[in-house]
């Protein structure tokens, strides 16, 4: 009942709430929140195309915000303030929780949360990425002041903490881990949601390579188009699935696959809600990504017995069976081609317990910020 309720969330991204990472993320734990005293106000400046959270907030009573302003322009800085700005003008919430993986974003709209008068300010930290200069001098500016507004740290690894929190607050620990958790249930291997998704597709008989990513310059799609060519050199019958959200270089890829006439060996699927079938569907799951926070869809793969190969860029963290392999990208893409043929004769095996073991079931994930909601736990350590 909305009587009961003591604490207003709001659930704020600074990108467009579509089919990421972070969305991945908040609508597993938000399907397993339990707490009625709690409701969630969801929101973006920017669009809103997933239509499984959106229909997931209905159904909970709860509120979705997206103001459609314009992402990739080079105004998007401009529009993130903006929006927020729009969004916290009559502040009714106590909690906000952002998410991002721009430090500029995470600063921005925890300053302006904060001087709206939301009492408990958290940031989310759900990347890393790749050293320059900006990146320094961001670091460096907000160094001694992200602190000043901000009440609980929060990231999915160690190295997405380092890569955006002040020094200061990486020292003392001042900073919590939340464990990118799945629904097991969800994604323990179902050979009938296999077949389905095979006879679907007409590759019944095909060695499935399954990529989940946005199109974008880190997921490193490019590359592993170039290992998926030399693999159809030895092996007539694999077959490569590419499932992503918008990005900068869908249409480049798209003239890729054209231009090394693999248009019948790939399948391109884009802003789809059932990730977990073509998992059950696939042989081989690799993920050859420039730099990552922590890849829940990593866990996802495992979850559902999958052999996994990962650039070594990702974070050791994410390997959490025996299951996960990582390569380097500087190795010779023989060694890519290689490692993946051989991963696609092994036979899965279910690791459903070491996975809950290690801490990655939803549910405990979703308990954990359940309370930190509404206990804030500011001086909580991660251990």
């Amino acid at each position: 009942m909305k009587n009961e309720i003591t604490t207003k969330v709001l659930e704020f991204f600074c990108e467009p709430l579509n089919f990421g990472g972070q969305e991945a993320f908040i609508i597993n734990v938000y399907q397993k929140f339990i707490n009625k005293k709690i409701s969630y106000t969801f929101c973006t400046p920017f669009e809103c195309k997933n239509e499984k959270l959106k229909n997931l907030i209905k159904e909970k009573n709860d509120e979705i915000i997206y103001l459609d302003y314009e992402f990739e322009t080079k105004f998007r800085k401009l529009n993130l303030i903006k929006g927020a700005k729009k969004i916290l003008k009559n502040n009714e919430y106590d909690v906000i929780h952002i998410h991002s993986g721009s430090i500029f974003s995470l600063y921005s709209v925890a300053k302006l949360a904060k001087k709206s008068g939301i009492r408990k300010v958290i940031v989310h930290s759900h990347s890393t990425g790749v050293n320059s200069l900006k990146h320094s001098i961001i670091k460096k500016i907000t160094n001694n002041k992200l602190e000043k507004y901000v009440d609980v740290f929060l990231a999915c690894s160690e190295e997405a903490a380092k890569w955006k929190f002040p020094n200061e607050v990486i020292l003392q620990k001042k900073y919590k881990i939340i464990k990118n958790g799945v629904d097991i249930d969800t994604f323990k291997f179902n050979n009938d949601k296999r077949q389905k998704i095979r006879d679907e597709y007409n590759i019944q008989n095909k060695n499935v390579i399954l990529n989940v990513g946005r199109f974008s310059k880190e997921k490193n799609q490019n590359f592993l188009i170039d290992i998926f060519k030399e693999i159809k050199r030895i092996n007539s019958n694999a077959y490569l699935i590419l499932i992503g959200g918008s990005g900068p270089l869908k249409d480049e890829i798209k003239n890729k696959i054209e231009k090394d006439n693999l248009n019948e060996d790939v399948l391109i699927l884009e802003n789809i809600n059932n990730v977990f079938e073509f998992l059950q569907a696939a042989d081989v799951f690799v993920l050859p990504s420039l730099y990552e926070g922590f890849p829940v869809v990593a866990v996802e793969a495992q979850a559902s017995g999958l052999p996994i190969i990962c650039s070594d860029s990702i974070t050791k963290e994410a390997c959490i069976t025996p299951n996960c392999n990582f390569l380097s990208l500087n190795d010779n893409i023989d060694i890519w081609v290689k490692k993946i043929d051989e991963e696609l004769k092994r036979k899965r095996t279910n690791y459903e317990e070491e996975i809950r073991n290690r801490g990655f079931d939803i549910k405990d994930t979703s308990k954990i910020l359940e309370n930190i909601y509404l206990k804030g736990d500011t001086d909580e350590k991660n251990r």
